[in-house]
This record gives structure tokens, sequence and C-alpha cells, in this order.
């Protein structure tokens, strides 16, 4: 009896899930530049004039907007994607930190989805928790610290979750997945490397990334090459979000190529990455999410 005839639905349920390991990595490093979260209320009253000043109603769930008021699409699931330094809070002494924020809103009905890459160094209300680990109140500080207040990525990743919340005046966050950043040499490489046009200068960071070339990255260039700041000519954060978001498109790619050519891939990135994040989702919920990502991929 060959391989193929022990095929069955749970193998193929194993398939979706290893697959969407693979997507999770993949979403991290993901550019899309907006976010729909909010849907007009249609009945509220419009009051006074279109000044484009945010006012919060916590009470009501509304939020006012050009003299309009809006409501969370009820219908949307929203995930918050971390990348961490590392995936153990505390390393060498070192607290993590949130390097990168995406947020993903989820259509289910309508099979797609949109997301809002969060700048990490964005002054947002941060929880802060006392010395029995509760939270005694908030402060105004860079949002990345929020994933840096306790030894416990879970409780780190709410802490994160709440602070963008915050950020967003109060939308609700369904879930989310926190990876390590140190994840992306290992996709990189899983898919024999990720070839970019390089326009910042590397010279102090990595002679290897050539400036004005077009370089297939290894593991190590790539971490390189989403994470240089400090070094840069221009160390911003908004530089390395952009190169982040080059970095992704190509990663893309080159993950659906290597799935096409290799039926083994799937299962051996879930061996390689399933030690690299944590989430609050169940695998039903995951498996949904790949289904809207995978729907969206093919239009």
């Amino acid at each position: 009896m060959s391989p193929r005839d022990y095929e069955n639905p749970i193998r193929n349920q194993q398939k979706r899930t290893a697959l969407l390991v693979v997507l999770v990595v993949i979403l991290v490093f993901a550019v899309i530049l907006m976010l729909k979260v909010l849907e007009a209320k249609e009945d509220a009253i419009i009051i006074g004039d279109a000044q484009n000043k945010v006012v919060q109603e916590e009470e009501s769930g509304l939020i006012r907007y050009g003299g309009k008021w809006y409501k969370q699409n009820p219908d949307l699931t929203t995930l918050l994607l971390i990348g961490t330094d590392s995936l153990v809070s505390g390393e060498d002494g070192k607290a993590n930190q949130a390097d990168f924020l995406l947020l993903v809103a989820m259509d289910y009905d309508h099979n797609n989805y949109k997301a809002l890459q969060i700048n990490r160094d964005t002054i947002a209300d941060v929880p802060q928790f006392d010395m029995y680990g509760r939270v005694f109140g908030s402060k105004k500080q860079q949002i990345a610290l929020a994933y840096s207040h306790t030894d416990s990525d879970v409780r780190n990743c709410n802490n994160t979750v709440k602070a963008v919340s915050n950020l967003l005046y109060g939308i609700d966050i369904d879930h989310f997945i926190s990876v390590a950043m140190d994840s992306v040499a290992i996709a990189n490489d899983m898919v024999s490397g990720v070839p970019v046009y390089v326009e910042d200068d590397f010279s102090n960071i990595d002679p290897s990334i050539k400036q004005g070339e077009t370089v297939t990255l290894s593991g190590e260039q790539a971490l390189h090459f989403v994470r240089a700041r400090s070094g840069m000519e221009e160390p911003t954060n908004i530089a390395r979000m952009q190169r982040q978001r080059t970095y992704m498109t190509s990663l893309h790619e080159r993950a659906i190529q290597k799935a096409n050519q290799d039926k083994d891939f799937i299962m051996r990135s879930l061996l390689e990455l399933s030690s690299h994040f944590i989430s609050d989702c169940r695998i039903n919920q995951m498996t949904r999410m790949f289904d809207v990502a995978l729907a969206q991929n093919h239009s």
C-alpha cells in the first residue's frame, strides 16, 4: 500500500496547520498600509463642524472623527502580530521589547484582510505593574516597552495588546501571535535565501549587503536587513519598517515557490518554526485565518 493510501482528513488538517505556521512568520513582516476596523454608524447624529479631531466615547464604544461617529465593525476579527527580541523574556538579564507590531483585521465574510504596521517608537498609554504583578495604572512611553514589564511572555503579549488598543482609541483586539525576530533567519534559509534590492548603506553593519545591488540574503544577512538601525545612515525605525516591507514581499514570493516545488516543505517548516511563536489562538481559529489569507493571495 502506498503512502498516498493513508491520506485522510486529519492528515489534511495537519498540512493546513503546518502551512499556517509558515504564514504566521510571513505575516509578521507583511506590509499592507490600511486597517479597516471602523465602519460608519449610519444612524448616528453628526455634531459640530468637520474638524479632524478624534474623540473617544468609552462607554458607548464610539469614535468621532471628521464630524462623524464611527463604531468598530463587529464582523471583523483583529489579530496583533508581535515581533520580539527573542521568545524568552529577560534573556541575559535584558527585558524583551516589541520590535515589530502589525495589527491585522480579517473579514471572514468577504475572505480578505487588511493591516496596519505600528511604529515601535510610538508613544502610547502603556499599562504598568506593581511588584505583585498587578496593573496599577498606565504611563506614556514607547509602545515597544509594553512587552518588557513582566517575566511572562503571555502577560507581556496581553499588555502589548492593551497598549495598542489604548493607542487606537479602545478598539477590541481579539487575538495575538508573538514571534521571535530570530525566526527570520530560519524562515529565510528555509526558502534558500531571499533576494532584495539594497537601497541603504550597510557598510557599517554587514559589508556583504552591498548598496545598489540585488542580494540574495542568507539567514544572518536577513536579520541584519530587517533589524539594523544603529550604525545606519538613516537610523530611524521608519527606515527599518520600509526594509521590513521590502523583505516581506520577496519572502512571500519565495515561500510560495518553495511550497509548489517541494511537497514536504510545509511539514518541515512546522517542525522548524513551531517553537518560535506563542499565541492565544486555537487551531481552528488559526486555520480560519489561514483560509482568509490564502483566498486573498489568490484573488
